[in-house]
């Protein structure tokens, strides 16, 4: 059920992602692991309050919880425009910082700052300038986040 769980998220079938997750939720509600990825891509196809609430349990059930499951507080607070927050999230390990840094550093101005993540980020994907918004897509899912964090990239001086 949880995987295809996430093979309904990889194919953006928002409504069969949901069903799905709705039941793996069910059968195991105590499961850090698949409670935090579920959360995570609930808050991604829209279902922010519940999909905070899930990494919020599966992270005080797995003390010792995984970096990406800061991925959730990080777009929170991005969202809402606190991008000095966003950027105490620290997750060296994943791609999605160097992303984050940089989005959040150009919402802030910080120039330097927000040109060095990006390099690190394109370091890693050498094509994102071309496939950035692609890339995005697979794990924000819906466009108002590629959205919102590429007119971070974009003041951060990646070109448009």
């Amino acid at each position: 059920r949880f995987t295809m769980a996430m093979v309904y998220f990889a194919r953006l079938q928002k409504t069969q992602f949901v069903s799905e997750a709705s039941r793996v939720l069910r059968m195991n509600p105590n499961n850090a692991n698949s409670t935090a990825a579920l959360g995570m891509h609930l808050w991604m196809t829209g279902g922010r309050d519940q999909g905070k609430h899930l990494m919020e349990k599966a992270m005080a059930l797995n003390p010792h919880h995984p970096g990406w499951c800061f991925m959730v507080s990080y777009c929170h607070h991005y969202r809402n425009g606190e991008f000095a927050d966003a950027l105490k999230i620290n997750t060296p390990e994943l791609y999605t910082d160097r992303l984050f840094r940089a989005a959040a550093y150009g919402q802030l101005e910080h120039e330097n700052a927000g040109i060095s993540a990006l390099k690190e980020l394109i370091s890693l994907f050498p094509d994102f300038k071309s496939r950035g918004r692609e890339i995005m897509k697979r794990v924000f899912f819906l466009d108002e986040h590629v959205d919102m964090l590429w007119d971070g990239l974009e003041k951060a001086g990646i070109e448009k």
